[in-house]
């Protein structure tokens, strides 16, 4: 992705992959970065003085990881995606229609991408992958967690296909019981 013969894809502007609650630059630049510093100024495309690997569009949503932090284990989510993952349909346990899938992140705390993992990027996984560590918009967000700017919660769509708004006042047991595949948890959705 990033060799120059793909800049024309990394700046098109997808509006699919956009959420119309989300007024901020649709392009953002990608900066150098360690790979895990939570310093939201190195993804808020906020002068840091971190040198620029070049610009991309954002996306509005990113594959579910799981419960724990992404880039400490990047090839090892409990969630529906991860570094080199080949989870089907048949090894999420928990049921489809039970578990989330992909989810909304806005880009308060900076851009999210559809491009693809860029290995030299500040947070290259949580680029493109979301994390339930935290409650949906919860105000102790790291990068990677999933947020919106809609009031109440954030859109994620599971398994099944089906979408569904998920409240910032879930139960954060609920909430990590829905974003793995195979926990085996039980819990009603009402």
């Amino acid at each position: 992705i990033d060799d120059t013969r793909n800049e024309v894809a990394r700046v098109s502007v997808v509006p699919t992959f956009l959420c119309p609650s989300d007024t901020g630059p649709n392009l953002f630049e990608i900066a150098v970065g360690d790979g895990h510093d939570h310093v939201h100024a190195a993804m808020a495309n906020i002068d840091d003085g971190l040198p620029k690997l070049f610009s991309v569009s954002k996306s509005n949503y990113v594959g579910m990881f799981g419960t724990f932090e992404l880039e400490d284990a990047p090839y090892n989510g409990d969630g529906m995606f991860y570094g080199n993952s080949r989870i089907k349909f048949g090894d999420v346990t928990d049921g489809l229609s039970n578990t989330l899938m992909i989810g909304e992140r806005s880009s308060k705390f900076g851009g999210s991408l559809w491009q693809g993992n860029i290995s030299a990027a500040s947070e290259p996984h949580a680029r493109i992958l979301g994390v339930a560590d935290h409650g949906p918009n919860d105000p102790h967000s790291h990068f990677e967690d999933f947020g919106s700017y809609h009031t109440g919660g954030v859109n994620f769509m599971r398994g099944d296909v089906s979408v569904s708004f998920v409240s910032d006042n879930i139960d954060l047991s609920v909430y990590q019981a829905m974003a793995t595949r195979a926990g085996g948890e039980a819990f009603s959705q009402e």
